[in-house]
């Protein structure tokens, strides 16, 4: 099972990760946001749910999800683009898909001591 992790991790965090890799231990799979803001930024409400409907319903042409989710082809191809960009959404043979079997949310937030 392909488990894609995405979290708000600084620059430290992401080094420690390079670094552990270096060495052999496996990692998995990673998208790192800097910020809160940058990850909401790229992923808000309406790309998540298209990510769950294509997560559900499997592969989908553009139209075809458009239609399913009742929403504007052309806006939603707006919605894709930043996906693609992040490899959340990849095109393939039968259409639109997301290539991981799961998604992880990983969102902190707490005080932390000086």
């Amino acid at each position: 099972m392909t488990t894609l992790i995405i979290d708000v991790a600084g620059r430290d965090a992401a080094n420690q990760r390079f670094k552990q890799a270096l060495n052999g231990q496996p990692q998995g799979e990673f998208l790192s946001f800097d910020s809160p803001a940058q990850l909401f930024q790229v992923l808000n409400a309406r790309r998540w749910a298209v990510l769950e409907h294509v997560q559900e319903h499997g592969p989908l042409g553009l139209r075809a999800l458009a239609r399913a989710m009742a929403v504007d082809a052309g806006n939603l191809a707006r919605d894709i683009k930043p996906l693609k960009t992040c490899g959340l959404v990849v095109d393939g043979p039968e259409g639109l898909r997301v290539p991981y079997d799961a998604i992880e949310l990983r969102l902190e937030l707490g005080h932390r001591a000086a």
